[in-house]
């Protein structure tokens, strides 16, 4: 037993002194209403002889009297007549088998009751103080028990509320330290994500290198060519004016110059084909403008896919990310395969143009590879419902009912091994998440596959917003 339950017990046990069993307040309604022409006088004593309670003041020498009784525990009939007389009347107040006082009536000498009369009188007296200690007994367990069962309860409370404390604390500890670890691991996920993205692109990369070779190798050739062609004709010109100016430095004038020079003049010009150079000049050199311009777009389709971009979402045109995107995938796109064209109009969109230019690859790349042989590839745009809505279908083998589901999943892929990371379609859908996008796909076996893009047309961009937020 612990020791503040044990205190509990012993108060809970100890005895009640003869003042709470029989307040004052009880003595006086039950004593004052015996005292009449028969009672002259009602004494309380305590087991120590102290006066607890008296109707009327008691003479000192009848105290001092009663007082030697209750020392001696000796209140019998025949002591109590012999020394105070046969009008005094005494009883024991017990209560549970202890006496807790004694009770000393004082009949009136002149007109004394029968003996009979007052022993009655004395016994309804006794049985009432009695009953009255019993019932203020009961009703000091209760209360007491009722007390104790507060304490309990209180000092219970006081503990569990402690206990709520200490563990609101450790709560609030493990709080924060959970928020620092979701903030840790959310910036690790977006880290790891952004990686995903960069490896995904940097595999589309590869795949578009040796296309990209290609395209730029074919203008390269021929401006090679012509700009060898060009050096050749310049030295022939050079070669011929260098001939004009010895002949012009002769010591005749040109006006001299003899039939012969002349002729020999003449040969050497048409030997070195000088007048096809000069009709051939523009033709080629606006064949190398266009070659070098050829280029620069491949270059430039190639580092708006590539490069990662500004950090802030910009208003975007998805027409133009879909022409950008198909520029660089002309040598991925195998001759039997048909792109086939529906743009309409539509507004930008808020989100960064590299994310949905590797959207737009994803998809499309997975059509192209979904067909074998020849096959058709349609590519529509449009607005409905304030969202900008690109579809991109194909003609190919098309997903298995159980695999559309699994599409977006990562490392998801019913391709070849090598042919495929599983992540493409997984990274798109995700990146359309963030511009609160859906990807969709529809397919029938058999026959092609359905890819759709929604995304809310925005009119401001998100650092618009903060900047217009700013001047509220």
């Amino acid at each position: 037993m612990k020791s503040s339950d044990a205190t509990h017990t012993e108060a809970f046990d100890r005895e009640f002194s003869l003042a709470e069993i029989l307040p004052e307040k009880h003595i006086v309604s039950i004593l004052n209403e015996s005292h009449s022409d028969f009672i002259e006088n009602a004494v309380i004593l305590d087991t120590r002889g102290r006066c607890y309670y008296s109707v009327v003041p008691l003479d000192r020498p009848d105290l001092t009297v009663i007082q030697r009784h209750v020392s001696q525990d000796d209140i019998s009939r025949e002591s109590i007549c012999a020394t105070l007389g046969s009008y005094f009347h005494a009883f024991r107040l017990v209560h549970e088998m202890e006496t807790m006082g004694f009770v000393f009536l004082k009949f009136h000498p002149e007109w004394p009751p029968p003996e009979k009369v007052a022993g009655a009188a004395v016994g309804i007296i006794r049985a009432i103080l009695k009953q009255t200690m019993k019932m203020t007994y009961g009703n000091l367990l209760t209360g007491r028990l009722h007390s104790k069962v507060v304490e309990d309860s209180y000092e219970d409370l006081k503990k569990k509320n402690e206990a709520l404390r200490r563990s609101e604390r450790k709560y609030r500890q493990l709080s924060a330290q959970l928020e620092i670890e979701v903030a840790k691991k959310a910036e690790q996920i977006k880290k790891a994500h952004a990686t995903l993205m960069q490896k995904e692109k940097m595999a589309a990369i590869g795949h578009l290198a040796a296309g990209v070779a290609h395209e730029i190798n074919n203008p390269m050739g021929f401006i090679i060519s012509n700009i060898n062609t060009v050096k050749s004709g310049l030295e022939d010109c050079l070669k011929m004016i260098a001939r004009y100016r010895q002949a012009i430095s002769h010591p005749f004038t040109a006006k001299n110059i003899d039939a012969q020079t002349a002729n020999r003049l003449e040969a050497y010009y048409q030997d070195l084909d000088i007048d096809y150079f000069n009709e051939e000049s523009a033709d080629i050199i606006t064949e190398t403008l266009d070659g070098a311009a050829r280029i620069k777009n491949i270059v430039d389709d190639l580092k708006a896919f590539a490069l990662p971009g500004a950090q802030e979402a910009d208003h975007v045109d998805l027409n133009t990310s879909l022409t950008t995107v198909l520029n660089i995938m002309k040598p991925e796109i195998p001759e039997g395969i048909r792109v086939v064209l529906h743009l309409s109009e539509i507004p930008a969109v808020c989100c960064h143009a590299p994310h949905m230019n590797q959207v737009l690859y994803s998809i499309i790349i997975n059509a192209v590879q979904a067909i074998e042989g020849a096959g058709k590839i349609q590519i529509t745009s449009g607005v409905h419902d304030n969202h900008v809505e690109i579809s991109v279908s194909d003609t190919g083998h098309g997903i298995p009912a159980d695999a559309l589901s699994k599409i977006f999943d990562p490392f998801f892929t019913t391709k070849d091994v090598g042919q495929g990371t599983g992540l493409g379609l997984h990274l798109a859908y995700k990146v359309l998440e963030l511009y609160d996008g859906v990807l969709s796909a529809d397919s029938t076996p058999g026959q092609g596959c359905a890819f759709k893009i929604r995304i809310p047309v925005t009119v401001e961009t998100p650092a618009q917003q903060k900047q217009a937020d700013g001047h509220v």
